[in-house]
């Protein structure tokens, strides 16, 4: 039953604000659900590697244990070749200052270059130069050099400031602090301290999520399903999956990702360094496919290391320019191949879902909810799908598309573009079988255009003409026939073949005339399942433009095996079943079957009230209509055949009465 407009206000409003409500509710309690959520999605990743430790017979307490072991491990083994790389990379520094400065003076000369080039152009279309300026600009260009080497602590002459002497002094720069005081100081140990403690919550909240997760998982089924067990738990075995597959997913394409990156850059090393090898080769290609977990910013990061130690290490740009090369290659086909593919069969979301849900969760709470968007997405597309209330989360966000084909091609017909309405139908003909095409794309859309009475440009017969010609570019339907005149111009064949043969007269077929009742809406479904079965059945679909009586008696000498009455409620229900009398009227014997397209909770006593006016049938979708035709198809070849058989054996006996065979006679 439809609310009145005051209480649809209402409650549109209410859901807009608690949508606001629970935006702002996750915004103040980060500090809380960003752990919790933290927690469980460490859990979620090291559950598959608990079920293994457990089938290999360890407890369940050791098997948490020896697999919450592994990430300390782990990062304690990245730490340390990290800190190595860093400390042998500082007591080489100084060795790489040379080329540094060198590639300053370089990106110096390039700038100072092009702004002299500019002034030129400037001057030259002011048509004057200023030579005042000029000086003062090579003034400032020749007192660069010696602000770079102070920056890079050496001397005009390439020598160091270590303050040894007068000439070498120390450049110190005063911070205008002289005391720090004890805000400051709480200031940077809670900057210290919070990542450590919210590391020590999120590793609480795994370890107990690991240990307690059968009963955990209890306890939301008591909670959330209200009696409902079965869709519950259902859901979360759905979520605890997808979130799975993601995880894994994701670990296995940025282990490939570390790989290649290191393959790569051992490559550029063998062929563009002097010593043929890229130093930190291991520790690059580690770090770029860890920061990989972090979308977005994740591959900035990995891009930034490599790209800043080439700038350092090598002269000149050609290694920088290999390895920004190998980025963006690796980024493209990761970014836009692997990812969709692999992401979207384990997740279920949408690419653009993705994104969005990106933004919001890093706009909420900051790089956490990067790396928690998506598994909080897949939560969402899961609730979406077993809760009518939220169906709007499942069609917003899930890769697969919840709006039916028959809205979808109505809202094109909406538009009045004939290319989007054929380009559309073509892309589902692809797709779809003819027969569930015209039950799911064909007649519903015909419902629309009948049902929709509200306001648009478009008239009824407007739109029916769209869909006709669109149903035609598909192929759904036989495309319009050649005029006469078209035909006669064509040249007839003048050479005769004497040695030619008869072709073999083909097999006669079934006639079935099709009836719409109302509409052009009626005819193109019948125009559609009769070029579905024009190679079995000879099918007309007639165009009533007389009154039916008359019509019916036209038809009955046709003599057809059947006749279709098609009828696309609501509406036709009654012209339908006069129909079916005035056939009866004509003396037609046939099989008449009404198709009435739709779903009927009545259907028996539609079928007893169609059965009194003279139909034999009645079918409420094309493929049973296809059915009953083909068994008509069927049913009319098996009597030819044998009504062939049976005239061959009356000539045989006429021929053997009037033509006695002669007696042989023996030697």
């Amino acid at each position: 039953m439809r609310q009145p407009e005051p209480e649809q206000s209402i409650a549109r409003s209410l859901q807009i604000a608690g949508v606001f409500i629970f935006v702002a509710a996750l915004y103040l309690a980060r500090d809380v659900l960003i752990p919790v959520s933290l927690g469980m999605l460490v859990a979620f990743a090291l559950s598959p590697l608990v079920t293994q430790l457990q089938r290999r017979g360890l407890s369940s307490t050791m098997a948490v244990i020896a697999a919450a072991a592994v990430v300390p491990l782990a990062i304690g083994v990245f730490l340390v070749s990290i800190g190595s790389s860093v400390a042998g990379f500082t007591e080489e520094l100084p060795k790489y200052r040379v080329e540094l400065r060198n590639k300053v003076e370089n990106a110096r000369e390039l700038v100072a270059g092009l702004g002299a080039r500019f002034r030129d152009i400037s001057n030259a279309v002011d048509g004057s130069s200023n030579s005042e300026d000029a000086n003062a600009a090579e003034s400032d260009s020749a007192s660069v050099p010696s602000i770079t080497s102070r920056i890079l602590g050496m001397a005009d002459e390439g020598e160091t400031n270590d303050g040894s002497t007068p000439k070498k002094p120390l450049y110190v720069v005063d911070s205008g602090v002289a005391n720090i005081d004890l805000k400051s100081w709480a200031g940077g140990a809670a900057a210290i301290l919070g990542p450590v403690g919210t590391a020590g919550l999120v590793s609480v909240f795994a370890l107990f999520g690991l240990l307690y997760r059968e009963d955990l998982r209890d306890r939301v089924v008591s909670v959330v399903a209200q009696g409902n067990y079965v869709v519950t738990t259902e859901a979360l075995n759905e979520a605890s999956q997808r979130i799975g597959k993601y995880l894994v997913a994701q670990l296995v394409l940025n282990v490939s990702y570390g790989v290649l990156f290191s393959i790569g850059l051992i490559i550029i090393g063998y062929f563009l360094t002097e010593d043929g090898w890229f130093p930190y080769v291991t520790v690059l290609g580690t770090a770029a496919g860890l920061v990989r977990f972090v979308p977005y910013i994740g591959p900035l990061i990995g891009a930034g290391l490599p790209l800043t130690l080439a700038m350092l290490l090598f002269p000149g740009f050609q290694v920088v320019t290999a390895v920004a090369l190998l980025i963006i290659t690796m980024e493209l086909v990761f970014n836009n191949v692997l990812e969709p593919w692999l992401y979207g069969s384990s997740t279920g979301v949408s690419p653009m879902a993705v994104i969005v849900a990106a933004v919001f969760w890093g706009w909420l709470w900051g790089p956490i909810g990067l790396l928690l968007a998506t598994p909080l997405t897949v939560c969402a597309v899961v609730l979406g799908q077993y809760v009518p209330r939220f169906r709007f989360l499942s069609m917003l966000l899930s890769d697969e598309i919840q709006v039916k084909t028959s809205v979808r091609a109505y809202q094109r017909l909406l538009s009045g573009e004939q290319h989007r309405v054929s380009e559309f139908i073509r892309a589902q003909a692809s797709s779809l079988e003819r027969v569930q095409l015209i039950d799911e794309l064909l007649v519903p859309t015909v419902k629309l255009i009948i049902d929709d009475e509200q306001k648009r440009e478009l008239s009824d017969e407007q739109m029916l003409k769209l869909l006709h010609i669109g149903a035609s570019d598909a192929g759904i339907i036989a495309a319009p026939t050649e005029t006469a005149e078209m035909r006669t111009e064509e040249k007839p064949d003048l050479t005769v073949d004497s040695d030619a043969k008869e072709p073999p007269a083909q097999a006669p077929l079934a006639h079935v005339i099709a009836v719409p009742v109302r509409n052009a809406g009626e005819q193109l479904v019948l125009e559609a399942i009769g070029h579905h079965l024009e190679e079995s059945l000879r099918i007309t679909v007639f165009e009533n433009d007389d009154l039916p009586d008359r019509d019916a008696q036209r038809l009955s000498t046709e003599r057809p095996q059947a006749i279709v009455i098609g009828v696309i409620p609501p509406g036709g229900m009654e012209q339908a079943r006069y129909w079916c009398s005035s056939l009866r009227k004509a003396g037609f014997r046939g099989d008449i079957i009404v198709a009435c397209f739709g779903k009927f909770k009545n259907y028996d006593l539609l079928l007893q009230s169609y059965r009194k006016r003279g139909a034999n049938q009645l079918v409420t979708s094309a493929s049973q209509l296809v059915q009953k035709i083909a068994r008509i198809g069927s049913r009319f070849e098996a009597q030819h055949k044998l009504d062939s058989a049976t005239d061959s054996i009356h000539q045989l006996e006429r021929k053997s009465h009037f033509h006695p065979s002669k007696p042989v006679l023996s030697e």
